[in-house]
Parts: structure tokens; C-alpha cells; sequence
């Protein structure tokens, strides 16, 4: 800048010069171009004068807004500042007031401690008193039980030497049952055995099938009374065994019919027949469970539509519907079947063990028509019925 300005001094000075040395020689036109390059370096010198001074008077008017700007932070930060200094009085109130309030809470805590305080150790006092009298009076009656144990083991030392004898005797007698039945069981397989020459696998006795003794006492009636028609409530092994003692007892003219209430067991023993070869004078009958009520009471029963062309049933063997499916489950045998029995019909009722299956015998006895046969297992009722 100071360079610059030298610079406008010295061409002024020359410009100077020339005029006065035009002026003095009389030159006029070498004064007029002096003056005018001298008027025009004024102009510029003047016009670079008007530029500075304007930027001079911009840069003081942003510093005036920027002033003006710092004034209002200053303003607005001044205005903070009192926010924050009222919000910190008012916490120092609130805080000032819960030391107050904790102290209070903290003096009746330290009362309700001392009270608490008198009170344990008069109950610890008591409690002392308290236990040396327990302790006197369970010493008595340890006493006390001592003597009854010591009565108590002299009797009951004879107690068990009398329940021993009993259990003793009890054991052997069960065992001696258990092995005269196992004994007739086993008696009654071997006959069968030998009575229908087994060929190949048959189907297993006893579980949910009848019996050893009870299938051999079957096919005995059966044989023995050269019966025409055989009806089975509920088919199965007996189903089976009847079938190859008539055809080995050629008897060939006999038929059984055998009910069951659901499709996959009487298939089951078709499947048993057919493998046997048995299946030409046996009719296995699918017929469901449905209500039927006797006497007032309601029971379940084969359908009636599958059994009601029965005629002249010379043995009936009652070994279903399961007793699951209802009161006295058997029952309507007797009923529902009797007038189509032939006049000196035998029936077989099995799982006579069970109280179900003896309420229904003992009901059927009332009839004067039925009479029960001895000499037989006593888990079967033999049953003859003879018409009026």
C-alpha cells in the first residue's frame, strides 16, 4: 500500500513538472496533457479512495452486526444464567427439605428401636422361663413314652410272632391253590392237545381268551350233546377251538355264529379261521354296541338287526361284550336271547370271578326255566335252560 502511494506522489510530481515547464516555455499543449494525465490520476487516486472507503464502511457495518449479534448472546446468556441460578436455589430448598424429613423419620426410627428393643428382651425373658418349663415337661414325658414303648414292645413282639404264623400260613395255602390251578390248566392244555392234534400255530388261551379248563368244559358240551348251533357273544380264541373240535369231532353240520362288536376283531378271527381252514360253517357277525332297556335299566347290546334271525341255539357262550363297556355288561344275554333258545339249551357264562358277571348269573337264576349245573370250574356257570 505505501509503495502504491509513492508511486501516485511521484507521477504527481512529474505531471507537476511538465505544466510548469509548458507554462514557462509556453507550451500550452504539453501543459494540457500534463494536466489531464494529472486529472486522470486524481480520478483513479479518487475512485480507489471511494473503493476503500466503501469496504471500510462495510467491514464497520458488519462489525456493528456482529456487536449487535454478541449483545444478544450476551442478552440471552445473561437470561440463562438467572434460569440456572433460580433452578439451583430451588434445589437447594428441596434438598434442605429432605434432610429435614429424613431427619425426622430417622428420630422416630431410633424410638421405635429402643421400643422394640424393652420388648424383645422381655420376650427373651419370658421365652427363657418358657422353655425351662418345656424342658422339665418333656423330660416327664419322655418318661412317660419310654413306658408305653416298653408295654407296647411286649405286645407287639407277640403281635408279629401271631401276624407271621398267619402270613405264613396264608402264603401256603395261596401257593397251593395257585399250583393245584396250574396243575389242571396244564392237565387241560394236554388234552386238548391230544383231543384236535394241533397243526401248526393256534391261537393262546387264557389273558382276555377263555381258559385251558374252561375251552376244554366248552368243547365237552358241545361234543357231548352234539349241539346243532353254537352263538358266541364275542368272538376269539374260543371261536377258533370250537371250529377245529367240530370238524375233528366231524361234525360238520354244526354252525356257529359268533358276534362282535367292532370289524378289526371279528376280522382278526376270520384271519385265524381262514388259515386254518375253519371258516366254512362259521359266521363271525360285526354288530355294534347300541342302548337297550331292560327291567328300567339301560344296558348295551349287540344290535338287534344282526341277531335277530337266531333260532333254536343249542349252546350260547357268553364271553362279551368287555364288562368296560357297561353295568353289568352281560346281562341282556338271557333276555334278549331266551326265546331263541331251543328247548334244553345249555349256556355258558365266563368270568364269573368278577361281581358284574354274578349279579347277571343270580339275575337269570330267578327264571324257573334256568337251573346251574355243578362240577364244573368255578370261574364258568353252566347253565341248562329248559322250557316251560
Amino acid at each position: 500500500m505505501a509503495s502504491k502511494q509513492i508511486v501516485i506522489v511521484a507521477v504527481s510530481g512529474v505531471l507537476a513538472g511538465l505544466g510548469a515547464v509548458g507554462v514557462a516555455t509556453g507550451t500550452a499543449w504539453l501543459a494540457g496533457l500534463a494536466l489531464f494525465v494529472f486529472l486522470v490520476v486524481m480520478a483513479a487516486v479518487a475512485a480507489d479512495v471511494h473503493r476503500k472507503v466503501g469496504k471500510a464502511i462495510a467491514q464497520i457495518r458488519a462489525i456493528e452486526g456482529q456487536s449487535s449479534a454478541l449483545g444478544s448472546s450476551v442478552s440471552d446468556f445473561g437470561r440463562r444464567l438467572d434460569a440456572i441460578e433460580r433452578a439451583r436455589e430451588s434445589a437447594v430448598a428441596e434438598l434442605a427439605s429432605l434432610r429435614s424429613q429424613l431427619l425426622t423419620r430417622f428420630d422416630l426410627l431410633n424410638k421405635e428401636i429402643s421400643v422394640n428393643s424393652k420388648r424383645l428382651a422381655k420376650a427373651a425373658e419370658v421365652a427363657g422361663e418358657a422353655t425351662v418349663g418345656l424342658s422339665v415337661a418333656m423330660d416327664s414325658e419322655a418318661r412317660n413314652i419310654g413306658r408305653m414303648l416298653s408295654r407296647a414292645s411286649n405286645g407287639l413282639e407277640s403281635n408279629l410272632l401271631d401276624i407271621q404264623q398267619t402270613v405264613a400260613d396264608s402264603i401256603r395255602d395261596s401257593s397251593s391253590r395257585e399250583m393245584d390251578q396250574l396243575i389242571t390248566e396244564t392237565d387241560a392244555i394236554l388234552q386238548l392237545h391230544r383231543r384236535l392234534q394241533f397243526e401248526g400255530p393256534v391261537p393262546l388261551m387264557g389273558g382276555w381268551a377263555m381258559s385251558a379248563v374252561g375251552m376244554k368244559t366248552l368243547i365237552d358240551l358241545a361234543i357231548e350233546r352234539e349241539v346243532s348251533m353254537i352263538v358266541e357273544c364275542g368272538s376269539g380264541t374260543s371261536t377258533v377251538y370250537l371250529a377245529m373240535a367240530l370238524q375233528r369231532a366231524e361234525m360238520f353240520d354244526t354252525r356257529i355264529v359268533s358276534l362282535d362288536a367292532l370289524e378289526v376283531f371279528a376280522e382278526a378271527t376270520r384271519s385265524q379261521l381262514d388259515a386254518l381252514g375253519l371258516d366254512v360253517r362259521v359266521d363271525v357277525r360285526v354288530a355294534p354296541l347300541e342302548s337297550v332297556v331292560l327291567d328300567g335299566e339301560t344296558f348295551r347290546w349287540y344290535s338287534a338287526s344282526v341277531t335277530e334271525d337266531l333260532s333254536d341255539i343249542d349252546l350260547l357262550v357268553v364271553d362279551g361284550p368287555p364288562g368296560a363297556t357297561g353295568y353289568m355288561a352281560r346281562y341282556p344275554a338271557y333276555p334278549l336271547l331266551r326265546d331263541r333258545l331251543s328247548s334244553d339249551a345249555v349256556i355258558v357264562l365266563d368270568d364269573t370271578n368278577r361281581d358284574d358277571e354274578r349279579r347277571a348269573a343270580n339275575r337269570w337264576l330267578k327264571d324257573d326255566s334256568l337251573r346251574r349245573s355243578s362240577g364244573y370250574p368255578s370261574r364258568l356257570y353252566v347253565l341248562e335252560y329248559h322250557s316251560a
